[in-house]
């Protein structure tokens, strides 16, 4: 191991987040998560290892760039985002472990979303398997407060807490088409596949389409969705409205300086003009 790469990883934060692995030639050969990156990071290279694909890949590794998360769970899913994108070499399967659990997706009318161990995996929707099943309990947690889904095993009389807390949209009680129900399954669907283009291409295009239709409290609530999707995949969680900006001015970075300008006039004669300017910081509301 160079000198450079052992200083930057004796460096690295003891915070959640993903790592991401390069070779000499500066291709992305892996990606991964980490509660803490020092401990996580540096246990590739202080540590033997009895994997040959391990082995092989620390012998590859030149460099490493992090992107530090707040929490674990939204580790995992920048993880998920930045593995598809990217596609390292190095970013296998898990091995076949039963014990294992995954994330499956139920078929017909209302889809249930929860967390399974199946024996028989034909014919399931699954995401996984992930070796950390309180990590995606907390991932769960954190895609159910953007879009309520169902996770009962069979459909109560009427809604239950999950519905109260906001945790469920209760298909049960018919309190939502099967359409908009089938849209929240297809959002879930796009964050545990990683896939997210697709998912905020498609709430920026229903957004749009509800507010045409001047529907402005369904495209309001799609803009809040949006905002907390992009801020998923952010590392640092950003104040919503501030996300939702620098998506739709198409910013490299977060603003910093808000600045609106407002002329008032009389009949198009004594304009007066006033400024109001607003300072963030990156990170905070």
């Amino acid at each position: 191991m160079v000198g450079s790469l052992a200083k930057k990883i004796n460096a690295l934060p003891d915070s959640p987040g993903v790592y991401i692995m390069k070779s000499a030639k500066a291709e992305i050969i892996y990606i991964g998560k980490a509660t803490s990156l020092k401990k996580r990071v540096r246990s590739y290279f202080y540590r033997s290892s009895c994997d040959l694909k391990t082995n092989i890949l620390v012998e590859k590794i030149f460099d490493i760039d992090i992107v530090v998360c707040d929490t674990p769970a939204r580790a995992l899913i920048l993880e998920a985002y930045l593995i598809k994108e990217k596609k390292p070499k190095y970013n296998i399967a898990l091995r076949d472990d039963k014990s294992y659990p995954y994330i499956e997706v139920t078929r017909g009318q209302f889809p249930r979303i929860f967390m399974a161990r199946p024996r028989d995996r034909r014919g399931l929707l699954l995401f996984g398997p992930y070796p950390d099943a309180n990590l995606v309990k907390q991932a769960l947690k954190m895609i159910r407060r953007i879009f309520p889904y169902r996770s009962c095993r069979n459909l109560p009389a009427k809604a239950c807490l999950h519905y109260h807390l906001g945790l469920c949209c209760a298909p049960c009680a018919g309190k939502i088409p099967v359409r908009d129900y089938n849209e929240i399954v297809y959002s879930v669907c796009k964050i545990l596949s990683g896939d997210k283009e697709s998912l905020t291409y498609a709430l920026e295009k229903r957004m749009f389409q509800r507010a045409k239709q001047k529907r402005f409290e369904e495209a309001a609530s799609l803009r809040d969705k949006l905002a907390a999707v992009c801020s998923l995949y952010s590392g640092k969680v950003q104040p919503p409205r501030i996300v939702a900006l620098k998506d739709a001015l198409g910013l490299e970075k977060f603003p910093l300086v808000i600045e609106a300008v407002d002329i008032s006039d009389i009949g198009g004669r004594y304009a007066v003009g006033s400024i109001r300017s607003e300072e963030r910081r990156v990170g905070k509301e």
